[in-house]
């Protein structure tokens, strides 16, 4: 099944799934517990090939979620920078579209969320906080 698939595809897959077990969440857990994300920060962008940049700055996260959605095609870079007393650590993962929860960010005093994202027809991205 895998065999006809090219390198990058393979990677891509590798990266999303590596999101989905660092973010310590499946999809089917999310789905029964969507009332304790709320949504802090929305952007959309529309054209042949649309691109954006969300950023937002989040205090003592609980958890944070990033939604990308397209009717075709969404790519989006996440990085997160969390400071914890002096210590501030930086992340980054290159994903597609879909709901991603982001892993390290409990216990931190502040994170700071950007997202990059780039596709085709209309993209939203949505930046949420568990509450």
């Amino acid at each position: 099944m895998l065999a006809g698939l090219s390198r990058r595809m393979l990677a891509q897959i590798a990266v999303v799934s590596a999101a989905l077990v660092l973010g310590g969440m499946t999809t089917a857990a999310l789905a029964t517990s969507w009332s304790k994300w709320q949504v802090v920060a929305r952007k959309t962008a529309s054209g042949p090939k649309p691109a954006l940049t969300i950023s937002r700055a989040i205090r003592e996260p609980r958890g944070i979620g990033v939604r990308g959605s397209s009717p075709t095609h969404i790519g989006m870079r996440i990085i997160w920078d969390c400071t914890r007393l002096v210590t501030n650590r930086r992340w980054v993962i290159d994903v597609l579209g879909g709901f991603h929860a982001l892993p390290y960010v409990r216990g931190n005093e502040r994170c700071v969320v950007t997202v990059v994202a780039h596709g085709r027809d209309r993209i939203t991205v949505l930046i949420y906080k568990r509450s």
